[in-house]
């Protein structure tokens, strides 16, 4: 009886052994898990900073894409009008142009109808010359 209550002692104490190597191995299977809970954990921060950081830059952005579009209209704004104003002098140019052709028009024909006129007086007065000069009879 004392050689199985030392057998069963000694299985006991082997049993002791194995479960401590197994609780060891479990501990530091713990340990591994708690440093991989806090790195994914950090990591989870620094990516949830990363989010913000990447949403305020996505907000001004966007921001600074409405500043542009407000720019960009504006600025079509102007250039409508100012197209317009050139629409307008092009024109009143053309409208110039018209009357100053017509005036010149109007001013060549009354030079050519001066012309006339003095060539018709110059041979008038080319044929007084030679009625004069013609001998008198």
């Amino acid at each position: 009886m004392v050689y199985e209550k030392s057998a069963a002692i000694q299985s006991y104490t082997n049993s002791i052994k194995t479960m401590d190597q197994q609780i060891a191995r479990m501990d530091a299977t713990i340990t591994e898990f708690k440093a991989a809970a806090k790195t994914n954990a950090d990591l989870v921060i620094s990516q949830k900073r990363e989010i913000n950081r990447l949403q305020i830059d996505s907000e001004n952005f966007t921001n600074q894409i409405s500043e542009y579009k407000r720019a960009v209209a504006t600025l079509e704004a102007k250039l409508k009008e100012t197209y317009d104003g050139i629409q307008k002098q092009n024109a009143a140019l053309k409208d110039l142009v018209a009357q100053r052709d017509e005036f010149v028009k109007k001013y060549n024909e009354g030079l050519k109808e001066r012309n006339e006129v003095v060539n018709k007086y110059n041979e008038l007065a080319g044929q007084v010359e030679r009625m004069q000069a013609a001998p008198k009879k």
